[in-house]
């Protein structure tokens, strides 16, 4: 019995890494989409404290390309966020899963402690 619990407590420790390792994933590719969304953003204070600088306007508004690299900034941020949305609702998952898989892991290594102290007693 006891090797048999062994085994099963090694199996369960690697599926807890396994769904520590993919909620770490998750979590990495959020933060990445995060990165993409302030570096957006810097872009665009950073445009705009330089047209609040200039006393004219400058060629990209005046062609109207200024407008098209908003529109074009808000359609990726809109594309990141909506990406962000499926990432942290998979990571719930992931956290729901390395929880239940924990909780596996702790109940079997009880079990260990307490067959290996009715030997002992």
């Amino acid at each position: 019995m006891t090797k048999q619990l062994k085994s099963l407590g090694e199996i369960s420790d690697m599926i807890l890494d396994l769904k520590l390792m993919g909620l770490q994933q998750v979590t990495q590719k959020a933060e990445v989409l995060k990165q993409k969304n302030q570096e957006l953003d810097t872009a665009k204070q950073a445009r705009s404290s330089a047209l609040t600088r200039e006393a004219s306007l400058d060629m990209a508004q005046l062609s109207g390309r200024d407008e098209a690299w908003h529109d074009w900034m808000q359609n990726v941020r809109r594309a990141h966020n909506f990406e962000l949305a499926k990432l942290y609702a998979e990571r719930e998952e992931c956290m729901a899963e390395a929880r239940h898989a924990m909780g596996r892991a702790d109940v079997i290594k009880s079990l260990l402690k307490k067959q290996a102290k009715s030997r002992v007693g």
